[in-house]
């Protein structure tokens, strides 16, 4: 007796598959339905072709991609198919690994993002986390053009361009060094990881935390004197450095639009 042939309706409403999943894997050669004569473009399945489209439907509930089915449909053996997964199951936990490293990486932004809300204006007494320094000049032996080793580090998108200012017993300011750093936790997440014992770091230390909102640079004009008073005013002594780092930019449509927003750290020795 001959095997009915099946139209791709047919075939549809047997498996709940849809007619553009099972053309979507005709495209990828994944089956190849027979041509009917006299019916120009009209195409039949086999029940093999319906046992292919099921088990692709299948794998496709595991969230496979049709190019890792391919792979599993030209195995013949168990042992292989198992290998197959083997191999699937360790990319997808690299997989799962990378978007870890990027949800932390998310999360430390939103953390900065709230600590600057909460710091513009505002004075608070905060820890500032081990820095590890991988770039540091004094300001006239860092132009622009001398950071593209920074910008082109890998390690950028987990680190900030910071200033250290040297505080004068008149209360002035004045700049003694850019570096680039990278902060704890944010250190362990870099790719290939450059924590070691040769990379320069400054310990954890208590500070007098706030935020400033500028179009400027920290150099240009800024009152930091606000920080010094409030230390005074809460009678805290205060070591007599400076750390300024710039952590976020609210872009506008021209420079005089931009926010630039930069975190200030006052480190405090004790209470009187």
């Amino acid at each position: 007796m001959a095997e009915k042939n099946l139209t791709i309706q047919e075939v549809s409403l047997l498996l709940g598959v849809s007619e553009e999943d099972i053309l979507a894997y005709e495209a990828a050669g994944l089956v190849t339905p027979q041509k009917e004569k006299g019916f120009g473009k009209k195409y039949s399945y086999s029940m093999h072709d319906a046992q292919r489209i099921m088990s692709i439907s299948l794998y496709q509930k595991l969230d496979l991609s049709l190019a890792d089915i391919e792979k599993i449909l030209q195995t013949n053996s168990l042992a292989g198919i198992c290998g197959s997964f083997s191999t699937l199951i360790r990319n997808t936990e690299v997989e799962i690994k990378r978007l870890e490293n990027q949800v932390q990486k998310m999360q430390f932004m939103r953390q900065h993002l709230y600590s600057l809300d909460k710091g513009v204006g505002n004075f608070l007494i905060k820890d500032l986390p081990t820095r590890y320094i991988l770039f540091s000049k004094e300001p006239k032996d860092a132009p622009i053009e001398k950071l593209a080793e920074v910008f082109n580090s890998p390690a950028y998108s987990y680190g900030n361009i910071g200033y250290n200012f040297s505080i004068g017993e008149d209360d002035s300011f004045e700049p003694t060094a850019v570096q680039f750093v990278v902060r704890d936790p944010m250190i362990d997440l870099i790719e290939n990881g450059i924590r070691n014992s040769t990379l320069k770091s400054e310990p954890m230390c208590r500070c007098i935390y706030t935020v400033i909102e500028t179009t400027g640079l920290p150099n240009e004009g800024w009152d930091m004197k606000q920080i010094l008073d409030y230390a005074r005013n809460i009678k805290v002594g205060h070591h007599n450095v400076l750390h300024c780092y710039y952590v976020f930019s609210i872009l506008g449509k021209t420079e005089a639009e931009t926010k630039n927003y930069y975190e200030i750290y006052l480190p405090i020795r004790e209470f009187h």
